[in-house]
């Protein structure tokens, strides 16, 4: 009967600690950018040209992001679910809008105060002691590693030559930061479309097009690749677009955003 008791005093002390533990998966999906959706228990509503949202820096150990009227930027520091960001500083635009204004305040007075995060399903919730305090979605804002323009120098599975596909104009993406919309060229109509960064979900979602008769295969195969993709990495001055682990297409960085 004791040996019982004993289990049992176990089993329930296991239980208790593992359900005040913060799971928060892999780490290094803190490191990129997140909309604010839920803030000291109200709903924030995503707007779509310029959301209000958080970017965590890795290698800069640096939050930034924007808080609906100004832009903010802080030291942070974390370890496993651990998370401390250090005197959150921003610029001195006027906030016009009284929502807008009261959102950003309470913002910038919870980051200060957050002791640790969790990661789940895509949205990231931040805590003082064991309280939420505000809750993020995998940003679909413009991450600034891919603004810019970028020109397309290679797609995959086709057996025409990538020259004999695109023998003028190539097709190209521009991206410009802090906004959900881009545009892009498929080497013969105009396109827009918008970014989204979800787990298992296309990476862009296609919108209006131009309808101009164009030659050959090109713009077939490249709208093609563009639908399937639903992840990217950056490396230099090279993006890579993947559907899963197979890589689709890589472009060039013709210019940055902001640069002549």
């Amino acid at each position: 009967m004791r040996f019982t008791i004993i289990i049992m005093l176990l089993v329930f002390i296991s239980s208790g600690c593992s359900s005040s533990k913060k799971v928060s998966g892999n780490p290094d999906l803190l490191f990129q950018k997140w909309d604010l959706v839920w803030l000291n228990g109200d709903s924030i509503a995503i707007d779509s040209e310029r959301p209000v949202y958080i970017e965590f820096d890795k290698s800069a150990e640096r939050v930034s992001g924007f808080g609906g009227c100004n832009r903010f930027f802080a030291n942070f520091t974390t370890h496993k679910n651990e998370l401390s960001i250090k005197a959150v500083a921003s610029t001195k635009m006027a906030c016009i809008n009284k929502e807008k204004n009261k959102t950003e305040n309470i913002l910038f007075q919870k980051l200060s105060k957050v002791t640790s995060y969790q990661i789940v399903n895509d949205h990231l919730t931040l805590f003082e002691d064991n309280s939420p305090v505000a809750r993020f979605s995998i940003s679909s804002v413009i991450p600034g590693n891919l603004a810019g323009l970028w020109e397309l120098i290679y797609i995959n599975g086709r057996r025409i030559a990538f020259n004999g596909l695109y023998p003028d104009k190539k097709p190209s993406l521009l991206f410009k930061k802090d906004q959900s919309f881009f545009s892009g060229f498929t080497s013969c109509n105009q396109i827009q479309a918008t970014y989204q960064n979800k787990t298992n979900s296309p990476l862009f979602l296609p919108g209006a097009m131009t309808l101009k008769a164009c030659p050959g295969e090109g713009e077939r195969v490249f709208l093609n690749a563009f639908k399937k993709a639903n992840h990217y990495s950056v490396d230099a001055d090279t993006l890579s677009l993947y559907s899963g682990k197979d890589i689709l297409m890589k472009f060039e960085k013709k210019y940055q955003e902001g640069s002549d």
